[in-house]
């Protein structure tokens, strides 16, 4: 199951459910935008807790940097991995990404000037379970191209 965290770039959390459904994955939409802090984490704790399944959590633009400070916080067990869309300043949780150990997948387009491709390349050269994929679009135009990589890098981790 892949849950997209909706607290930033709200419209692309959206289309990217809509666009992975219309791809015959299984995704789900989490509102984590009310309340502080630990109440989001409590949220998406919750919603990984009630899956029967493992999880891959996405995060787009401001919504993968919330998602990167609970990452200590959740279940690795319980999620089988992440994909970060155009996450400004990922570079900052390096550490973070590196401690989850597990497969991530970066998306980033060549045209976000908030969220600079050399800093996904620097993660992914950093972190040996990382790999990236650069769009050449915006990422509203690219979010087809987005959930095609996804469904083709969810069919190439390994199951825990």
């Amino acid at each position: 199951m892949l849950i997209v965290l909706k607290f930033s770039q709200l419209e692309l959390a959206d289309k990217l459910v809509d666009e992975l459904r219309s791809r015959g994955l299984k995704a789900a939409l989490l509102d984590v935008r009310e309340g502080d802090r630990a109440r989001r984490v409590k949220v998406v704790l919750d919603e990984v807790s009630k899956a029967n399944e493992p999880v891959i959590l996405i995060g787009i633009g401001g919504s993968g940097r919330t998602l990167l400070t609970m990452l200590s916080q959740v279940n690795s067990q319980a999620v089988k991995g992440l994909v970060l869309i155009s996450v400004p300043n990922v570079i900052d949780y390096i550490d973070e990404i590196a401690r989850f150990r597990k497969p991530t997948l970066l998306i980033w387009t060549i045209q976000d000037p908030h969220a600079p491709v050399e800093e996904a390349a620097y993660v992914q050269s950093a972190v040996r379970y990382a790999s990236l994929k650069v769009l050449r679009g915006d990422l509203g135009e690219s979010l087809g191209e987005a959930a095609l990589a996804i469904g083709e890098w969810v069919n190439s981790i390994k199951p825990d």
